[in-house]
């Protein structure tokens, strides 16, 4: 009995934790800048079941944002950079806050560093 209530424990809280991550859901689109020097790069999220796949078209890099924390307007990742690593920084810091209507803001910090090396308006496509 214990282990049948331990399980839907599980199952409920794993459920309401997927629930509070619908707001970043999605596909995500927007240009980055850089602080340092103003350049500036295209990017795309793609946000669903607990999978978060960025690209940076126009430098031609992709990867994935492992997740750190998460709650109802903010969220922070690892970034990890897996095609391309030479075009883009392998590795570094992802904070995310949701903005009003469909937007969200998109801040870049490198690894071991809270300086804001980036940032982008995202805005939902789907």
């Amino acid at each position: 009995m214990f282990k049948f209530l331990a399980t839907i424990g599980f199952i409920f809280l794993f459920s309401q934790i997927a629930l509070s991550q619908q707001w970043i859901y999605g596909k995500w689109e927007g240009q980055g800048r850089e602080t340092s020097d103003g350049l500036t790069w295209t990017m795309e999220l793609h946000a669903r079941r607990g999978k978060f796949i960025i690209k940076y078209p126009s430098l031609k890099c992709s990867g994935e944002w492992k997740l750190v924390s998460f709650n109802k307007t903010s969220a922070r990742f690892r970034e990890n950079i897996k095609f391309n690593r030479r075009a883009c920084e392998p590795t570094g810091n992802v904070t995310i806050k949701r903005l009003k209507g469909d937007q969200l803001m998109f801040n870049y910090s490198y690894n071991r560093s809270r300086r804001l090396e980036a940032s982008a308006i995202l805005r939902r496509k789907k």
